[in-house]
């Protein structure tokens, strides 16, 4: 038969499509939040000598006060001229404490999250800044999450999706975060998402999991 002058063969088409079929299965769930609405949240990016200017947009979300801020990157990311053109920028505000992080797994895992995680708590911060590619950005994100609101027991899967995990709701917001991406694809600067892969998990040789909340994307990229 015909559709929209297209001919479909050995298939029914109904006039209607059910929400929760196939194809819309989840676009229209509850959010966390137990919002039904759909929506799309955006991040505020900024184009330009961004390195240069990452003090500049460090001191506008801090408002201008002394501020301890948490710098991810990786140990590779470390030694280019990115990372010292950001810690320039970062030192020319005299009232900002930085400290460095760059134990950063490429292909992050739920030990790597976990280990950032106790890191960041340890920093306490009031900033974020990730530089690096999606691996940095995501264990950021972790990071902020877990030292933020800690699981019961400190089970890395109480906020993993299920159902690998429990799927908890973030509990509230999380400090600015100032993602800097070094690499082009994972988008990771855009997105409230952070993949890894479990240690010890029946699926861990062959696949990935991960935290979806908008709360884990980034203020600024």
């Amino acid at each position: 038969r015909k559709v929209l002058g297209g001919v479909v063969k050995g298939m029914q088409m109904n006039a209607t499509r059910r929400i929760g079929s196939c194809c819309a299965q989840g676009y229209f769930a509850e959010t966390e939040h137990g919002d039904s609405a759909f929506s799309v949240k955006t991040v505020n990016l900024q184009y330009g000598n961004v390195l240069e200017e990452v003090g500049d947009y460090s001191d506008f979300l801090s408002s201008g006060k002394a501020s301890k801020i948490a710098l991810f990157t990786d140990k590779n990311i470390r030694e280019t001229p990115y990372f010292h053109i950001v810690m320039e920028s970062l030192k020319k505000k005299s009232h900002f404490n930085v400290s460095v992080y760059d134990n950063v797994r490429v292909e992050p895992t739920d030990v790597s999250f976990m280990n950032a995680a106790d890191w960041c708590r340890g920093e306490n911060p009031d900033i974020c800044i990730s530089l690096g590619g999606g691996s940095v950005m995501d264990t950021t994100k972790a990071a902020l999450l877990y030292a933020t609101y800690p699981p019961p027991n400190n089970d890395f899967l109480h906020y993993v999706n299920k159902p690998v995990g429990f799927g908890a709701p973030v509990p509230n917001r999380l400090i600015p975060h100032i993602a800097i991406p070094t690499t082009a694809g994972t988008g990771s600067e855009c997105t409230g998402f952070a993949i890894c892969k479990l240690t010890e998990h029946p699926t861990c040789k062959f696949s990935k999991t991960g935290i979806a909340s908008a709360s884990l994307c980034p203020t600024m990229a």
